[in-house]
């Protein structure tokens, strides 16, 4: 039950500081391309990628709470998905390509890169 708890906590938290960062970075626009949630979601993969490289290697278990909870709230490809269909229906085409590319490759990307840069160091 503690561990539920962390988790709602922590996940109110993550959401509540996404929104915060949307709301900082929403007005960034670089050719009609949406970067805030692009940048909340590579900067939240690349995390997740650090807390996940630092549990395998110091084989320690990380709390539920930061994993699932606060980063599973504050990245979200649902809101990427909304963002994407949007500019489809703007028949802004090639910034909807643009945009899904460098979402998934983008967050895969740094989530990898923390991830086995911090396992392998």
């Amino acid at each position: 039950m503690k561990t539920m708890i962390a988790i709602s906590l922590a996940g109110a938290f993550g959401a509540y500081c996404r929104y915060l960062c949307s709301m900082w970075l929403g007005k960034i626009t670089f050719k009609s391309l949406p970067l805030a949630i692009l940048l909340i979601n590579w900067s939240g993969s690349l995390a997740f990628g650090m807390v996940a490289g630092i549990s395998a290697k110091y084989e320690i278990v990380v709390s539920k709470a930061l994993t699932v909870g606060f980063l599973g709230a504050f990245t979200t490809f649902s809101t990427f998905s909304l963002e994407a269909v949007q500019l489809l229906t703007k028949k802004q085409y090639g910034v909807a390509i643009i945009y899904i590319i460098l979402s998934i490759a983008g967050s895969i990307a740094l989530f990898s890169a923390a991830y086995f840069g911090i396992k392998q160091s």
